[in-house]
């Protein structure tokens, strides 16, 4: 058992903040950026794998939440169109008879 390492259990938030910081800077090569971390390179790349499969499999954020702005954003044209035939409704009728 001499010599044998044992895997500590990496907390979630060093791993997201790993991430980040490949994100944040590409310009720095990944294995920089494990050796400054004190991970082994390879689970670095294995992270940036694993987080590449996990967004592709989850439906775009930010596409979706665009997608639903247009949306109501048609709907507000439609209401206030109506809005606007109903007030010009209660104007004409509104008007005393000449």
């Amino acid at each position: 058992m001499a010599g044998k390492r044992t895997r500590q259990p990496i907390d979630a938030q060093f791993r997201a903040e790993a991430l980040r910081l490949v994100r944040d800077h590409p310009e720095r090569q990944k294995s920089s950026i494990a050796r400054d971390l004190g991970i082994d390179p390879k689970t670095l790349y294995a992270w940036i794998q694993a987080d590449k499969k996990s967004k592709a499999s989850q439906p775009d954020a930010l596409e979706a939440s665009a997608e639903e702005n247009a949306r109501l954003r048609r709907e507000l044209k439609v209401v206030t169109q109506e809005r606007d035939i109903l007030k010009n409704a209660i104007g004409i009728f509104s008007q005393r008879p000449r």
